[in-house]
């Protein structure tokens, strides 16, 4: 190697310039500058839009409980991840980034969403903006229907899918918690703020 490629491998071992290896004792080697469009696109493409882990983790708590669902009813306004027509219960498990949960940010250790994402920040932060914006949307067109809409975090579904489960039964009426939300009511995503 010559001029500043020798230079940079010099001062820096766990520099690797196919962005592949493991960085050697110096730790992960971090990407220097934008990442090429095809792989952010094949990257984006790997994104499960449904039958995620999560979405399949709290089907199985539900079947396991006797709960009957249809899946991703086209019918229903936001097509809901699970629809339990006879009770008008709509379930929805969102993904904690591309929804906008808070706490993902700081499970990432940033302190703000714009800082997840190094370029085209506009861009990301205004897409995920949308998002929460039509999830709003979509809960308020259900509750005017006469819905209940349940709304989970995809990261309280891993960490606890009977905990999980049991808000979806009680919203069903099924389960062993006190009571069950009327039609209308908003299980948010165990907040009792809107996002």
């Amino acid at each position: 190697m010559s001029g500043l490629g020798s230079r940079v491998v010099a001062e820096n071992p766990a520099y690797d310039p196919t962005g592949g290896g493991t960085g050697g004792p110096a730790g992960p080697v971090r990407r220097l500058g934008p990442r090429d469009p095809t792989v952010t696109s094949r990257m984006m493409a790997r994104v499960r839009h449904k039958d995620s882990r999560a979405e399949l983790t709290l089907r199985r708590a539900l079947h396991a409980a006797g709960l009957r669902y249809r899946l991703h009813a086209p019918d229903v306004p936001g097509r809901p991840d699970l629809v339990i027509r006879s009770r008008r219960l709509a379930v929805f498990v969102d993904g904690d980034l591309w929804h906008g949960n808070p706490d993902e940010v700081r499970r990432r250790g940033r302190s703000s969403l714009a800082e997840l994402f190094p370029t085209r920040t506009g861009w990301w932060v205004a897409k995920i903006e949308r998002t929460i914006a039509r999830d709003r949307a979509v809960t308020a067109t259900l509750r005017a229907r006469g819905w209940t809409v349940v709304r989970l975090w995809e990261h309280d579904v891993l960490r606890d899918p009977g905990r999980c489960a049991e808000r979806v039964l009680a919203a069903a009426g099924r389960g062993g918690c006190e009571g069950s939300p009327g039609p209308g009511d908003v299980d948010h995503r165990g907040t009792s703020g809107g996002g």
